[in-house]
Parts: C-alpha cells; sequence; structure tokens
C-alpha cells in the first residue's frame, strides 16, 4: 500500500487545487486577524485577544476541505485510475485507505497553515492566548481530529460517487446541512430559562415586566440530546471553538474518534460492494 500513499501524494502535489487549497486558507487567515485588529480598540479597555480572532476560520473548514478533497480524490473514476489499480491486484481495503491517508495528510496541512498564520501574526498583534493552556490543547486535538472526520466523510462519498461533480455537491451539501443543524441546535441551547414578561422604552428608560418561563427554552432529556448532538458533530464543535464555549470539551475527542471510526467502516463497506466498471 505504500506504493499506493507515494503514488497519490505524487499526484497531490502536482495537482493545481491543493496549492489554491493552502494559499486561499493562508490568505483568509491573514484578512481575519488583520480585519479584527485596530489600534484604538487595542489600546481600550476592551482589547481583542488572540481567542477572540483564533478560531474564526474554523467554520469554514468543512468547506474547504469538501471542495479540496472531493475534486482530487474524485478524479480517481474519471481517470479511470480505481480500474488501474485493480487490474495490477491492489485490493479494494488497500486503495480505500490509501486515498484515506492521501486525504487526511494534506486536510492537516491546511489545518497546520491556518494555526501557524493566525498565531504568528495573532501573537505579535494581539499577544497571547488567555484561556487556559488545557483549553487550548484539547481544541487544538479536537480540530485535528474534527479535520480527520471531514477527510474520512469527504473520502467515504467520493469512493462511492463516480462523477466528480456529483461528489463535490454532495459534499458541500453535507457540510452545509451539518452546519445548519448544529446553529439551529446551538440556537435553542442559548434560549434562557427565564424571560422578562414585557419590555418597554420610554423617554425615562427602560422598564421591564415580571419573569416568565421562557417557551422557547428547552429542558430535560430534550437538551440532554441537544447537547450530545452539539458536541458529537464536527461542525457542532467548531461552532462552540468559534463562540468560545468550551462546556463539555473534554469530550469532543472521544466524539470524534467515534465518528471517524464509523463513517471509515462504512464508506469501506460501500466500496466494497460497489460494482466497478
Amino acid at each position: 500500500m505504500s506504493r499506493l500513499v507515494y503514488a497519490n501524494f505524487y499526484r497531490l502535489f502536482k495537482n493545481k487545487i491543493f496549492y489554491v487549497e493552502i494559499i486561499f486558507t493562508a490568505a483568509f487567515s491573514l484578512f481575519i486577524v488583520l480585519v479584527n485588529y485596530s489600534p484604538k480598540i487595542q489600546a481600550s479597555d476592551n482589547g481583542v485577544y488572540l481567542d477572540d480572532v483564533f478560531f474564526n476560520l474554523y467554520l469554514c473548514l468543512g468547506f474547504i476541505l469538501a471542495a479540496g478533497i472531493s475534486l482530487i480524490v474524485g478524479t480517481e473514476y474519471s481517470d479511470g485510475t480505481i480500474r488501474n489499480k485493480l487490474i495490477v491486484g491492489y485490493t479494494r481495503k488497500q486503495i480505500y485507505f490509501s486515498n484515506l491517508i492521501s486525504a487526511a495528510v494534506p486536510s492537516c496541512m491546511v489545518l497546520m497553515v491556518h494555526g501557524i498564520i493566525t498565531y504568528g501574526v495573532g501573537y505579535f498583534l494581539f499577544g497571547n492566548f488567555q484561556l487556559p493552556l488545557e483549553q487550548i490543547l484539547i481544541a487544538l486535538l479536537s480540530a485535528f481530529l474534527v479535520t480527520m472526520v471531514f477527510s474520512t466523510l469527504f473520502v467515504a462519498v467520493a469512493m462511492n460517487c463516480s462523477n466528480k461533480a456529483v461528489t463535490a455537491v454532495v459534499s458541500l451539501l453535507i457540510v452545509l446541512g451539518i452546519t445548519y443543524l448544529s446553529s439551529f441546535i446551538d440556537n435553542m441551547l442559548s434560549e434562557p430559562e427565564m424571560v422578562y414578561e414585557s419590555i418597554i422604552y420610554s423617554g425615562e428608560g427602560i422598564e421591564c415586566g415580571n419573569m416568565v418561563k421562557n417557551p422557547a427554552y428547552v429542558g430535560g432529556l430534550q437538551r440532554e440530546i441537544y447537547e450530545f448532538m452539539d458536541d458529537l458533530l464536527p461542525t457542532g464543535q467548531l461552532l462552540q471553538m468559534y463562540s468560545m464555549k468550551f462546556t463539555n470539551y473534554v469530550y469532543w475527542p472521544l466524539y470524534s474518534i467515534v465518528l471517524f471510526t464509523g463513517i471509515t467502516l462504512v464508506g469501506m463497506l460501500l466500496f466494497q460492494k460497489r460494482d466497478i466498471k
């Protein structure tokens, strides 16, 4: 299988899409840091910290990886590469895992480029992280594992779809769907348990009524399910990092490992049964 991985990397590093992905990530990371910097704000008591900008790109991570992996791995069918590999004696398992490795490594490189650019420039402008070191390390580990989850998800789609364009569209739609789901869950969990019955604005100020139970508040078993889904979904973890919510962050790596294993097994089993002409 090592020859397959080597051949995949050889094709990868000659692929312009990979370099576009890297350059876009680096440029976007730099843009996020610079657009959030203001000398006037930094001089005030409400300065921006590195924590406030470091996780911003994570909201787009799934879309960046979906486009890159789909267009690179998706050429396996259109170029006839998979059929040729089977003809020379490679097993489907070897082909699948070699592509997974070849997708996961550049995906992690994208994440590293973002981290290097954001931390390098951000540290100079904003100073160091304000979050505890433990939270930073687990968040970085979680981001790495989420990247692996996205990689195995998009490889599973690419290896079971013979059309490169359809592969890219399906991958992007999956990311869009789970991003919307995570946003919906986050909004529901953000609803306060109690709200003011009425708020009246007048020339004398703001008058608030009695506190009443919020009908939109999610409690009981439903809240536990929402919290579990928020921590399980890769986009839920990234959204919580962006929002600086680290309530259940210690469980994120475990959930990502479970997702990675499950998606890999399902994708490989489907590929084993696929009829390749």
